[in-house]
């Protein structure tokens, strides 16, 4: 199996990663409370790595003066690591799997993390999702007229205040490319246009909201529609609170000076 160990965090002042032509060691860690190393392989996981690597029994073992000097040297640019190829690193990946300064994979980074240990399989799934949401990402944002980027951006948050069709396509565009997988979700809602017409309401003080919160309560006149935006639409999308959506309707096209919205 083929890893890449990179740094995640920025230090300094600089924003700089590493200085040039440096090298990081990353050795076992101290327990605060019993100054012990943490080395974190399993009994087993030290006798299969003695075996691999010839070693004697014990050899790894927390105890061990094998980990008083034990590092993995992390140059700036990162580092490569084949168990196939080279045994040692058999011990090192696993050695860093179970480092407190490194994330095992993308999906458990953390705040404390600064060194990411990927494989090249993950990276390739990774990169190949990217690839897919970009690629259906691009299918919904060809089928959209120029009010529907208008009522996405103002779902999102950020509404245009340009009259020209361009300029909106545009800053939509933007939004779109900033997070493939989150203009996906959002532009394929199928609840999409309900969220809309709620957010135009609030937008012109037809339905009111307790806070700007996502858990905001949402009321039209004395009428509760509720918790959430999602629950809001969900309430008006009922056959039996038809005359509530029609009365909001009303108002929005009055507010709008439109017949239809």
């Amino acid at each position: 199996m083929q890893y890449r160990l990179t740094h995640i965090r920025k230090g300094g002042f600089s924003g700089i990663s590493r200085y040039s032509n440096t090298t990081v060691r990353i050795g076992p860690s101290l327990s605060a409370a019993t100054g012990d190393r943490y080395i974190g392989l399993t009994e087993t996981e030290e006798t299969e790595l003695e075996q691999v690597l010839r070693m004697q029994p014990g050899t790894l073992s927390p105890k061990s003066d094998f980990w008083i000097t034990f590092h993995v040297p992390v140059p700036v640019e990162g580092l490569r690591l084949d168990t196939e190829e080279n045994p040692e690193h058999k011990l090192w990946v696993a050695f860093l799997k179970k480092n407190s300064l490194v994330a095992d994979g993308v999906g458990k980074l953390s705040s404390t993390a600064e060194f990411l240990l990927s494989s090249d399989i993950e990276n390739a799934t990774v990169h190949n999702e990217g690839r897919k949401w970009k690629k259906e990402a691009y299918v919904l944002f060809s089928k959209l007229t120029p009010a529907d980027m208008r009522g996405l951006l103002l779902i999102m948050g950020k509404p245009s205040q340009s009259v020209l069709d361009e300029v909106v396509e545009d800053q939509l565009g933007s939004e779109m490319e900033a997070d493939y997988k989150k203009f996906v979700e959002l532009a394929s809602d199928e609840k999409l246009k309900y969220k809309i017409f709620v957010t135009k309401a609030v937008n012109l003080g037809i339905i009111t909201r307790s806070t700007r919160s996502n858990n905001a309560e949402f009321y039209f006149k004395e009428v509760h529609l509720g918790h959430g935006l999602s629950e809001a639409v969900d309430f008006l999308i009922l056959k039996t609170n038809v005359e509530v959506y029609t009365g909001i309707k009303r108002e929005l096209a009055a507010a709008q000076n439109i017949k239809e919205v």
